[in-house]
């Protein structure tokens, strides 16, 4: 049995990062380390999270 992918990605709002903070964001399967500062390089802003990655993921997921 698969394990389900955990996004932090907003569905349908990519653009929007749902995780509390630095902690939680490293549980995300697109989490990829800023080479700037120690968190996601995704959460930009405090709710940047316009992953491609994570858009594809949730495209494919609908299609299913």
């Amino acid at each position: 049995m698969a394990r389900p992918v955990v996004s932090f990605c907003k569905r349908g709002m990519m653009s929007v990062c749902t995780a509390a903070g630095d902690a939680e964001q490293n549980g995300c399967e697109f989490y990829e380390k800023s080479r700037l500062r120690n968190e996601c390089m995704y959460f930009i802003f405090d709710e940047y999270c316009d992953c491609l990655k994570a858009q594809m993921n949730a495209t494919i997921e609908e299609c299913l």
